[in-house]
């Protein structure tokens, strides 16, 4: 697959869109970390109460798009702030279409 598929939003060729100014904020984790996390909860059992999984880093959603582009070794191009409210409806466009980068999940 392309790289759009690998990246989502932020493999877009001509811009990275950022819902609002990007400062959202986001606490990444591995796939691989989470499945060890996952595969230790079942085989010993749940621990009481809630638990943070991800990495104790926070990084703004800005931050995160710029350094995907930079893992799929593209170019970097200029942001395009995207007001929350036009977020919405255009998220509801990808809901319909089943399009899990750009959804209402993704946004919220």
């Amino acid at each position: 697959m392309g790289p759009f598929w690998r990246g989502g939003l932020a493999a877009l060729p001509l811009a990275t869109p950022e819902m609002g100014r990007g400062e959202q904020m986001f606490n990444p984790i591995q796939a691989t970390d989470l499945a060890r996390i996952i595969m230790a909860r079942l085989t010993k059992g749940p621990d009481p109460g809630a638990h943070e999984i991800g990495r104790p880093e926070r990084v703004t959603q800005g931050r995160l798009l710029k350094a995907i582009r930079r893992w799929l070794e593209l170019r970097p191009v200029p942001v395009l702030p995207i007001p929350r409210f036009q977020a919405r409806g255009i998220s509801r466009v990808g809901d319909a279409l089943r399009f899990e980068p750009i959804s209402t999940t993704a946004l919220d």
